[in-house]
């Protein structure tokens, strides 16, 4: 069993990788907001697309805050992660049938 030092020692190492992946996704997200906003009908797999970017971006702060020992936050995380996934799953489904 770790300790928490341990894994807050091992978060300065992949803490900065998962914020730079972070800022990516957000900026990826804004993108795809914008490209919906130009022409809804024409980019309606945008939706799915921003749903599953959130998606990740909700399991990669879930593991860095597991990594912090913060239990609460990663639950609501988690929680946040399969919803999302799920509403994924869904507008892929709906958009490509």
């Amino acid at each position: 069993m770790t300790s928490v030092y341990e894994r807050k020692r091992s978060l300065r190492r992949i803490g900065p990788v998962i914020d730079r992946v972070n800022i990516a996704i957000s900026a990826a997200i804004i993108i795809c907001a914008v490209i919906i906003l130009l022409d809804i009908k024409k980019h309606l797999l945008m939706f799915p697309v921003i749903f599953t970017l959130a998606a990740i971006m909700n399991g990669l702060m879930a593991f860095k805050c597991y990594k912090m020992a913060e239990m609460i936050r990663v639950i609501a995380l988690l929680s946040a992660f399969v919803i999302l996934t799920v509403l994924s799953v869904i507008g892929y489904i709906v958009t490509l049938s």
